[in-house]
């Protein structure tokens, strides 16, 4: 053993990882893409806890530190349910594991030796992943054995990574006092969270997991999914179903699946049916997503199923779903629209209510009925910022056929008399961008908020590259969304915009030109063209645009009279002297 642990680096790793799969099947390193901000705050930090909800990534992360660990680094991996009571260090547990295994008569004090022996002989990295999923009795023991973790880091060239949910890591380290000054601290964090947070994906981080499961949010419909993990499914869910599927059939793919899992587990298909409903109908009372364990119930075994499945959290006799979208799913298939109605004017307004609030209502689809529920929602919606608006356009994005309902998703628009910054507070802001519409549509339903947007943010300058100062709101990045979509099919109302008196009209119509020329140069530079008496400047922006294509659009220009000529040369003189505003 001393051997072994203290031997060549290549042969510990594969033992390493060997003992790790053994352990749980969790550990699959092909199942990680890399977060760019995650690896360079890690980069930098001896003791690191990574935080975040469920499907964010952080087994997967640890997977990839297993396989991939930094240069000059070994790596050993202790799922965190591996840690017993009995264990007062990492050097504990890992001895346990080790004697499991066959190793002859080896004394306990010459594994520990070894342990330590190894720990020393170099650079290592030990991850801790998955401290929520310690056992009870566990609990009680934990803040030793991190400190312990952490004293090794002192002693030894020994870096520490912990994973954990959010809300498990407060209790953590609210029993280390003094640990928390040790861990990776963002700049923009407070005392609340001393830590790095896995949120959910911005999205050109989705756009990257989509990419590695081969599929793209362009075959669903609604909003980018936000976790690695329901980006998997619905990559299975594709694969098995070749019609554009809605977010709303992949929470659904999910709960059948919470249900074979059940079975799987040794319960009946109806007590499998009957607890998800109990945990969808407890969520209609709470706005945290904690609902009261069902102690002594019928729904004990099932409960404890899910605990054991990572499914459920149990946390101080309160329960949790471990997943804010299977949470969602199963409230939804609990609430009426008079229910929704009832605590949107009630000012209910908590994440997973709301989430299941618009899918209840995208739910009606199937039966016909969603014109009515959205007429219901938005008939009487206040102007502005409310939570009969935000439901609506959340329900609109789950929809398979969304252009049955342009109407409703011009009125939810028409709704909306604050500032557009204010959009970012609103799902109307995310329907607008990411509603499965065409790009003329989008076009034309979007137009009217351009009375909320500040002229300022569309100044030429902004034209050639991310300058600081510009406010790019979701109605800016919608109505550009619908130019890259289908720009030629726009010119003309492009063109009407850019003529427009109004300096916030004039000033969207310049920007909208400018990257329609470059998408498709010869369409706009001869829109510009045929503009050019009354908008001389329009054929001036679409060259500095595409300046190659116009230099080929103005050899096949017929002078045919002097001032035709001599337009074209004072074009050709601006182009020269364009320094890039």
């Amino acid at each position: 053993m001393a051997r072994t642990a203290a031997g060549r680096r290549s042969g510990k790793r594969r033992k390493g990882k060997e003992a790790v799969r053994t352990a749980s099947g969790r550990y699959r390193p092909d199942r990680y893409v890399a977060r760019t901000t995650l690896e360079r705050a890690f980069a930098d930090f001896r003791t690191f806890v990574a935080v975040g909800g469920s499907g964010q990534g952080k087994t997967s992360w640890s997977s990839h530190l297993l396989a991939s660990p930094p240069e000059g680094f070994v790596t050993l991996l202790v799922p965190a349910e591996q840690i017993a009571a009995s264990d007062r260090s990492p050097v504990d547990t890992i001895a346990r594991l080790l004697t499991a295994r066959p190793l002859g008569r080896v004394p306990q004090h010459e594994i520990d030796r070894s342990i330590w022996e190894w720990l020393e002989a170099g650079n290592r990295l030990l991850i801790v992943d998955g401290l929520d999923r310690v056992r009870a009795n566990v609990l009680e023991i934990l803040s030793q054995w991190l400190g312990s973790a952490v004293d090794i880091t002192r002693k030894a060239s020994v870096r520490l990574v912990l994973t954990a949910r959010q809300e498990v890591w407060k209790l953590v380290r609210s029993q280390l006092p003094g640990f928390e000054e040790r861990l990776f601290r963002p700049e923009e964090t407070n005392e609340e969270s001393p830590s790095y947070l896995l949120g959910d994906l911005d999205s050109e981080a989705a756009e990257e997991v989509y990419g590695v499961y081969g599929v793209s949010p362009a075959q669903h419909r609604g909003v980018r999914l936000r976790s690695p993990s329901l980006i998997a499914l619905f990559a299975g869910l594709k694969a098995s179903v070749p019609a554009v599927v809605t977010r709303l059939s992949i929470l659904e793919a999910q709960r059948l699946e919470v249900e074979r899992e059940l079975r799987s587990a040794g319960v009946g298909a109806i007590v499998a049916s009957k607890v998800l409903s109990w945990l969808g109908d407890q969520l209609r009372a709470s706005t945290d997503g904690w609902i009261e364990a069902a102690d002594g119930s019928s729904l004990t075994e099932p409960l404890d199923a899910l605990v054991a499945s990572d499914r459920l959290i149990l946390q101080d006799g309160s329960l949790r779903i471990d997943s804010d979208d299977l949470a969602e799913m199963l409230l939804a298939r609990r609430l009426t629209q008079e229910d929704i109605i009832r605590s949107l004017d009630g000012g209910r307004t908590d994440p997973i209510f709301m989430g299941a609030a618009s899918l209840t209502i995208a739910m009606s689809e199937s039966e016909g009925g969603v014109d009515a529920a959205l007429g219901a929602l938005l008939n009487h919606a206040p102007p502005g910022l409310s939570g009969r608006l935000d439901a609506a356009a959340g329900a609109i994005l789950e929809l398979q056929s969304p252009d049955l309902v342009v109407h409703r998703v011009r009125q939810a628009v028409q709704l909306w008399n604050e500032p557009n910054h204010l959009l970012f507070a609103s799902t109307l802001g995310t329907m607008i961008n990411e509603v499965g519409l065409p790009g003329r549509a989008r076009f034309e339903l979007v137009l009217p908020l351009i009375k909320g947007e500040d002229a300022d943010d569309w100044r030429d300058k902004y034209l050639c590259g991310d300058l600081p100062g510009r406010w790019i709101s979701p109605f800016a990045t919608a109505i550009e969304r619908s130019i890259l979509e289908a720009p030629e099919g726009m010119l003309s109302e492009i063109i009407g915009l850019f003529g427009s008196e109004d300096r916030t009209g004039s000033g969207v119509g310049r920007t909208l030109l400018y990257r329609a020329a470059e998408l498709s140069p010869g369409l706009a530079l001869e829109a510009a063209w045929s503009a050019q008496r009354e908008l001389p400047d329009a054929f001036y922006l679409a060259s500095i645009a595409a300046p190659a294509a116009a230099a080929r659009f103005r050899a096949s220009i017929e002078l045919d009279s002097p001032a035709t000529a001599s337009f074209v040369v004072r074009r050709l003189r601006m182009v020269a002297h364009h320094d890039g505003w």
